[in-house]
């Protein structure tokens, strides 16, 4: 590949910061969220499992006045179970190897 196509493939930044307010189906490419619940509950949805395959996601609460965000995913990966946000600045860490959704941390 030469230079100029090797820029070309690289002209997206896979390293995204996103603000969330209500409900949000995540890309690959939203890799920082930062979901803000004051105005009410609402669902994140994490990117397709093998899409986002050796991706990590970094999703933080950070806040809210009692109402929830829940993550979920699309219905895709072995054995998921909603997880919720319901504290300010309640941070969760999710890992995908292509089949399974891992919360690796959950930091409250």
């Amino acid at each position: 590949m030469s230079l100029e196509q090797n820029v070309l493939s690289h002209q997206h930044v896979a390293d995204k910061y996103k603000e969330v307010l209500a409900a949000y189906s995540m890309t690959v490419r939203d890799q920082v969220v930062r979901c803000d619940s004051t105005a009410g509950v609402f669902d994140l949805l994490l990117p397709n499992v093998s899409e986002a395959k050796g991706r990590f996601y970094s999703i933080t609460l950070r806040a809210t006045t009692g109402t929830a965000v829940t993550l979920k995913d699309n219905g895709d990966s072995e054995g998921w179970a909603d997880f919720t946000l319901d504290t300010d600045d309640d941070n969760v860490l999710c890992y995908s190897d292509g089949l399974k959704w891992y919360v690796l941390a959950d930091i409250a």
